[in-house]
C-alpha cells in the first residue's frame, strides 16, 4: 500500500476525491473536510437528534416524577421555550449552523434544570407545605443573569457571528425564565393546587380522559337529536307521535351514556317491577347532572319539570321545547294547561323537589309543587331515590367525573288515596320528605363501605402528585389492607378514634371518609410523613395529625386506640408504658386495636422480620429509634391480665405473623 500526503486547494479537492472514489485501494486523509462533512451531517439530522434527546428528557423525567402529568407540565416549559427560540432565530434571520445548535441545545439543557426546579418548589409545597419555590426562583434569576452577563458581552465583538451568539443567547434565557416562572405555577396551580386548597381531588389525565369522553358523547347525542327533530319537522304526521320518537330517541341515548360510563358501578333497586306506564308524578332526591341522564333512562315516557337556564340551554334547549318539557319559574300553577296534556298521552312527570342540586348528598326541604300537582291531577305519587350520584359529579367539581356507585332505587307508588302521609298536599311534602330521608339512610347505610371504589379512589387522589415511592407504596399498602375493611367494621361509626404510628395517614382518612361522626388524630414520631398527611385535600376540622412520640404527647381520651405495626419499634419496656397509658385514657366500653408481628408463630415471623428489614434498613421507608423489637401473644396477654382486660386474638394475615388483638376493659 501507498500513503501519499497531498495539499488540496479548495478549487479542486472535491474534483480530486471524485476520482478516487471508485478506488477502493485509495484513502483519503483530510481533517477540514470531514469536518465540514460532519457539520452538514448535524445540520441535516438536528431535528432527529433534538427528537432523539426529547424523548429521553421526557423518559427521565417521567421515571423521575411517576405522573405523566407532572412530566407534561415539566416538558411543556421546554417545549415552549425551544419554539421561542426558533422563531426569534427565524425573525432576526439567524439561520442555524454548528455553533448555533450548540449553543441552542445548550440553551434547552438549562431550560431542563430551571423546569425541574420550578416543578420541585411547587411540588414540595404541595406535599408537604415545605416553601421552597421562592428559593429556587432565586436561584434560577442568578444563574440566568450570569448566563446573561457572560454571553451579552459578545454583542460588543465586531464579528457578526459572535454577535449573533450573543443576541441569541440572551433572547434564549430570558424566555426560558419567564417561561419557568409562569408556564409550571399556572398549570400546576389549575389543575393540582387551586383543587386540593378547596377540599377537592386534583384533576389526573386519565379522569381528564374519562370526563372528556361522557361530554363529547353527549354533545354528539344532542346533536343527532336535534337533526332528528329538524328531519321530522316538515313529515306530516302527528306531533305528538314525532314527540315520542324524541323520547324513545333520548331515553336510548341516556342509556348509552350509561353504559359507557364503565368506572362507574350502577345499581337499580325495582322491588315492586315499576314500569312507569301509568302516568304519575315521579319524586326525586336532586345530587347531580347525572339524575337527568338516570331519570331519563327509565323509561321514554317521562317529562320533566325544569329550571330557566335549562330551557334556553343552546345545546338542548331546543330538544326540552320541543317535546314540552316545563321550566317552573312561572309557578306550578301555570304549567297545569301544558302538563295536563302530557298526561293524557301516557307520560310521568318527574321533579326534583328539594329545587337544587346538594353538594353534599344529604336531602334538603321539599317545596310543595310536585304534590300540588299530583292532588291536582290526581296521580300517584312515584318517589325515587339516587345515591352517589354527587360522588361522581360533584357540584363543585362537574367536569371532573370519577369512580364510584351509582344507585337508582324505586320506591312503592304512593297512591293518590293513601293517607298514611297525610291528606293535603302540604302535609304530604312533609311526611314524604321525612319517608324518603329515612329510607335514604338506610341506602347509605348498605353502601357507605370500602367496597365503594369511590373511597379508594379518594384515598390514592390524596396521595398523587407527591412522590411515585409514597404514591405506590399507598396503592400496595392499601390494597393488602383491602381497603381497611377490617378497622372500619370493628371501629364504631363514631366518637374519638387515636391512631398511633399513624404514617401518612391512610387508615385515619378512609375511617373519617366512611363515617363523618367520627373524630379522628393521628400521632407519629416521622415528621416527613406528619407533614403528607396534613397537606391533604381530604384534610378537613375531623382529622388532625401531631408529630410526636407517643410516650411524651399529651393522649386525648379516645373511644378507640389504634396501634398498627408501631411496638416492635420500641423497647419491650415502652410498648408496656404505651399500652398502660392508652388504657388508662380509654373511654369506658372503648377499646384498643393493636397489629403487630407475633414472633411466637416462628414460620411465618420469617416473613414478617424480612419485610421490616426491606423497610428499615435497606430501602429505609420507615425510620427507626430503636432496635426492632417483636411482641409475642403470650406477652400481649401478660399486659391485658395485669390492666384487668379482656382480650380478643385474631390471625390478620395469611403469610406473615402479623396479629391483631382487641383489648376491651372487663
Amino acid at each position: 500500500m501507498i500513503i501519499s500526503q497531498v495539499r488540496l486547494t479548495d478549487a479542486n479537492k472535491e474534483a480530486i476525491y471524485q476520482s478516487f472514489n471508485q478506488d477502493k485501494e485509495v484513502v483519503v486523509f483530510d481533517r477540514a473536510y470531514f469536518t465540514n462533512k460532519w457539520i452538514s451531517a448535524v445540520n441535516d439530522d438536528f431535528y432527529l437528534i433534538l427528537y432523539i434527546s426529547s424523548f429521553i428528557v421526557f423518559f427521565a423525567l417521567l421515571i423521575s416524577y411517576g405522573r405523566i402529568e407532572l412530566t407534561l407540565m415539566s416538558f411543556l416549559p421546554m417545549l415552549i421555550s425551544w419554539i421561542i427560540i426558533v422563531g426569534i432565530m427565524g425573525l432576526l434571520g439567524i439561520e442555524f449552523n454548528i455553533v448555533n445548535i450548540i449553543l441552542s441545545t445548550f440553551i434547552f439543557g438549562i431550560g431542563d434544570d430551571f423546569s425541574i426546579f420550578i416543578m420541585d418548589g411547587l411540588q414540595s409545597k404541595y406535599r408537604t407545605g415545605q416553601k421552597v419555590l421562592n428559593s429556587h426562583k432565586t436561584a434560577i434569576f442568578f444563574s440566568a443573569f450570569t448566563m446573561i452577563v457572560g454571553m451579552g458581552a459578545l454583542v460588543f465583538a465586531k464579528h457578526p457571528a459572535l454577535q449573533s451568539i450573543s443576541m441569541i443567547s440572551i433572547l434564549g434565557m430570558v424566555a426560558v425564565v419567564l417561561v419557568a416562572y409562569t408556564i409550571q405555577p399556572i398549570f400546576f396551580n389549575f389543575f393540582i393546587a387551586r383543587p386540593a386548597a378547596k377540599g377537592l381531588p386534583p384533576y389526573t389525565l386519565f379522569g381528564m380522559f374519562r370526563s372528556g369522553l361522557f361530554f363529547v358523547m353527549f354533545g354528539l347525542g344532542c346533536l343527532l337529536i336535534g337533526l332528528t327533530i329538524l328531519l321530522l319537522l316538515p313529515i306530516p304526521i302527528r306531533k305528538a307521535k314525532k314527540q315520542l320518537f324524541v323520547c324513545l330517541l333520548i331515553n336510548r341515548c341516556c342509556r348509552f351514556l350509561l353504559k359507557i360510563s364503565s368506572f362507574v358501578k350502577k345499581e337499580t333497586m325495582n322491588e315492586m317491577q315499576e314500569t312507569f306506564r301509568k302516568p304519575g308524578i315521579i319524586v326525586a332526591n336532586h345530587q347531580s347532572y347525572l339524575d337527568i341522564v338516570v331519570l331519563l333512562s327509565l323509561s321514554p315516557k317521562v317529562v320533566m319539570i325544569t329550571k330557566k337556564w335549562v330551557w334556553k340551554s343552546p345545546l338542548f334547549g331546543l330538544i326540552i321545547r320541543y317535546i314540552d318539557f316545563y321550566h317552573a319559574g312561572e309557578g306550578y300553577e301555570l304549567s297545569v294547561d301544558c302538563l295536563e296534556k302530557k298526561i293524557k298521552q301516557g307520560y310521568c312527570i318527574a321533579v326534583f323537589p328539594e329545587g337544587t342540586r346538594s353538594a353534599t348528598g344529604q336531602m334538603k326541604r321539599f317545596h310543595k309543587g310536585a304534590f300540588y300537582l299530583a292532588q291536582k291531577f290526581q296521580l300517584d305519587i312515584i318517589p325515587i331515590l339516587f345515591y352517589g350520584h354527587n360522588r361522581v359529579a360533584s357540584r363543585k367539581q362537574p367536569f371532573n367525573l370519577r369512580k364510584g356507585i351509582m344507585v337508582t332505587k324505586v320506591l312503592p307508588r304512593i297512591a293518590i288515596g293513601d293517607t298514611r302521609f297525610g291528606t293535603t298536599y302540604q302535609e304530604q311534602a312533609k311526611k314524604i320528605s321525612t319517608y324518603m330521608k329515612a329510607e335514604y339512610a338506610g341506602l347509605c347505610a348498605k353502601k357507605e363501605n370500602t367496597d365503594n371504589p369511590f373511597f379508594y379512589e379518594s384515598l390514592i387522589q390524596n396521595y398523587i402528585y407527591k412522590g411515585p415511592v409514597e404514591e405506590w407504596y399507598i396503592r400496595i399498602k392499601v390494597k393488602m389492607e383491602k381497603n381497611y375493611r377490617l378497622f372500619n367494621e370493628l371501629i364504631p361509626p363514631q366518637g374519638q378514634i387515636t391512631d398511633i404510628g399513624c404514617g401518612f395517614g391512610m387508615l385515619c382518612y378512609m375511617l373519617a371518609m366512611l363515617s363523618d361522626k367520627r373524630k379522628l388524630l393521628g400521632i407519629d414520631y416521622d415528621e416527613d410523613k406528619i407533614g403528607v398527611a396534613r397537606h391533604a385535600w381530604l384534610k378537613n376540622e375531623q382529622t388532625d395529625f401531631v408529630y410526636a412520640n407517643a410516650l411524651e404527647f399529651n393522649l386525648p381520651e379516645s373511644d378507640v386506640f389504634i396501634l398498627s405495626d408501631i411496638l416492635h419499634y420500641m423497647s419491650y419496656e415502652n410498648q408496656e408504658l404505651l399500652l398502660k397509658k392508652c388504657i388508662r385514657l380509654l373511654k369506658p366500653n372503648g377499646m384498643i386495636i393493636i397489629r403487630d408481628g407475633n414472633k411466637s408463630d416462628k414460620k411465618k415471623h420469617k416473613v414478617t422480620k424480612f419485610t421490616e428489614l426491606l423497610s428499615t434498613r435497606i430501602i429505609r421507608f420507615n425510620k427507626t429509634q430503636e432496635e426492632l423489637c417483636f411482641t409475642s401473644e403470650q406477652q400481649v396477654q401478660h399486659i391485658a391480665e395485669s390492666c384487668n382486660m379482656n382480650l380478643e386474638t385474631i390471625k390478620n394475615d395469611k403469610y406473615t405473623s402479623n396479629t391483631l388483638y382487641l383489648f376491651r376493659k372487663q
